[in-house]
């Protein structure tokens, strides 16, 4: 799921610049990926042992950063979305 949202991200980012206009689509399939990549963790440990899994996570947060910046974001906002992005997948229920 995470990588599905991570392409309709770049997808809705490819209009966005073509076209400028509100990024929220953008953004919120974005923040989407990273939730679901996180929680892809937090719901198997066998992953979440897995170096290579852990560090295909990592390049779809890091994905998630450009992505943001495209749509005007700052890094450092970008990374606080992320990290509360994150933070939601580890929250209970």
């Amino acid at each position: 799921m995470a990588l599905h949202d991570l392409a309709r991200a770049t997808e809705s980012l490819a209009g966005y610049l073509e076209t400028p206009g509100e990024p929220e689509d953008t953004r919120r399939y974005t923040l989407r990926a990273a939730e679901n990549a996180t929680t892809l963790l937090k719901e198997r440990d066998d992953l979440a042992r897995d170096l290579a899994t852990n560090a295909f996570v990592d390049q779809i947060l890091s994905a998630a950063v450009d992505l943001l910046g495209g749509t005007g974001m700052d890094r450092a906002s970008a990374l606080q979305a992320i990290e509360e992005a994150s933070n939601r997948a580890s929250e209970p229920g």
